[in-house]
């Protein structure tokens, strides 16, 4: 190749590098602006207050009378949904009342943990909306508006959740997990079904975590990873500390790993970088290779 071929293919490099740091900025621009004019807390002034209004009183005004506290919630959040907001319900169950309030209904929480590296915060600003649904006499459940006005715009267009899972939902799920369906095809699956159209992945996320964290019932992680080796029959070994008793380190393996690798042992790969960037997780795994080229897993050890 020429030197006027190798100038001519530096300079279309540099064209194509330029042009996308500028799609990528314009991008960028885009969404900070989009952040500071229309994110929920870019409706809040310098002093703290908020400097928009939007009333919703007129979209719950209703004499309509409901069967249950259920089937209102399930109205109230059906008009909030047309009206890109969010109802939750509050903590506190009562018998004969039911509270909704908007998702940014009051003010962060004090928190007394120490600063760490981990980023936190709050999606709050004071919202005031509220209404609440009381049962009457009669048994059926009238709705009462407390405070119809939000301080912000409307700001779930897409992409957030706004409701939590019914329990059809979580079935779903959870049948699903159980054959290691990826959260994002337990999603697809979810909206072919007609369910979940509110949903999006961090609710599936949740929802994963509920299921180990119930699984592992009181146990801690490492408890419950010893006797899931030791229900599935696995080889193990580990060392604890002779003070706190707490696991430096474990290897595990599948009996029929010892097999394959009784019958090849002649390629034995190392690998510790297994997500250590991004997750930081300290593994070592141990592969080995059949003369097919195929490879077989033969140990994991985990030492910190």
């Amino acid at each position: 190749m020429s030197s006027s071929d190798e100038d001519r293919d530096s300079g279309s490099n540099e064209v194509k590098i330029q042009s996308f740091r500028s799609k990528k900025l314009e991008k960028l621009s885009k969404r900070t602006t989009w952040d500071s004019e229309y994110g929920p807390h870019a409706q809040l002034g310098r002093d703290n207050t908020s400097r928009v209004e939007v009333d919703h009183t007129d979209y719950f005004t209703t004499t309509q009378l409901f069967d249950s506290g259920d089937e209102l919630v399930a109205w109230a959040r059906s008009v909030a949904r047309a009206l890109f907001v969010k109802l939750i319900k509050k903590s506190a169950p009562k018998i004969k009342k039911v509270c909704l309030t908007c998702d940014l209904f009051g003010g962060p929480r004090e928190s007394n943990v120490e600063a760490s590296s981990k980023r936190s915060g709050s999606k709050k600003i004071k919202c005031g909306f509220q209404i609440v649904g009381e049962r009457r006499l009669d048994d059926r459940w009238g709705l009462r508006i407390v405070y119809g006005k939000h301080n912000h715009i409307p700001i779930y267009m897409s992409g957030h959740g706004l409701s939590a899972l019914n329990e059809a939902e979580s079935k779903i799920i959870k049948d699903l997990s159980q054959s290691h369906v990826p959260p994002k095809k337990i999603l697809a699956n979810l909206r072919q079904n007609g369910l979940g159209l509110d949903a999006y992945s961090k609710q599936i996320y949740n929802e994963k975590a509920k299921l180990r964290k119930l699984a592992r019932g009181d146990l801690t992680v490492m408890q419950h990873l010893i006797g899931l080796l030791e229900e599935h029959n696995y080889y193990k070994w580990f060392r604890t500390d002779e003070t706190t008793h707490a696991v430096i380190d474990l290897m595990w393996a599948h009996p029929l790993s010892f097999e394959l690798l009784s019958k090849f042992p002649y390629v034995i790969l190392l690998d510790s970088t297994y997500k250590t960037n991004q997750y930081k997780l300290p593994l070592l795994e141990i592969v080995g290779v059949t003369p097919v080229g195929k490879n077989y897993c033969w140990s994991g050890i985990y030492a910190p």
